[in-house]
């Protein structure tokens, strides 16, 4: 936690011990505030029958990779990317997450299986690169 404090002495000149109370009341302000930890990332990379093929995408109808992330409260968070990128990047907060990818059509309707992906920890002002292959037998 940050606290910043701004003070700046009150125009009036008391006692010692009611000075320095008009003081507090009068003149400073404190304001603390949570810090936010510095962020990590996630960069996740696929492939799909262990190549980055982009007609691979075309004939699967895969329009886009859906992402899922959690951490120990439930879902962090959803991401997307389009299939054919074959890569995408997330900022997370530090800590240990995990996380399911599946490919859905233009519709959004799933075209495979879910992936799911190892536990994992985020490290402050890091990059972990995930790698994951959608093999011929996800696709449905």
């Amino acid at each position: 936690m940050i606290s910043i404090y701004d003070c700046h002495p009150a125009p009036v000149s008391l006692a010692a011990g009611l000075g320095a109370v008009l003081w507090l009341l009068l003149g400073c302000s404190v304001d603390t505030r949570a810090s936010a930890p510095a962020n990590g990332a996630l960069a996740l990379n696929w492939t799909i029958n262990e190549t980055t093929d982009v007609d691979q995408c075309n004939e699967a109808s895969a329009a886009s990779l859906s992402l899922e992330v959690y951490d120990g409260s439930g879902a962090y968070g959803t991401y997307s990317a389009t299939c054919d990128a074959f890569a995408v990047t997330v900022s997370l907060p530090p800590g240990p997450y995990t996380a399911q990818a599946w490919f859905v059509d233009d519709s959004g309707i799933a075209r495979t299986t879910t992936i799911d992906i190892n536990p994992f920890e985020i490290t402050e002002g890091t990059s972990l690169a995930i790698p994951i292959d959608f093999p011929a037998s996800s696709f449905h």
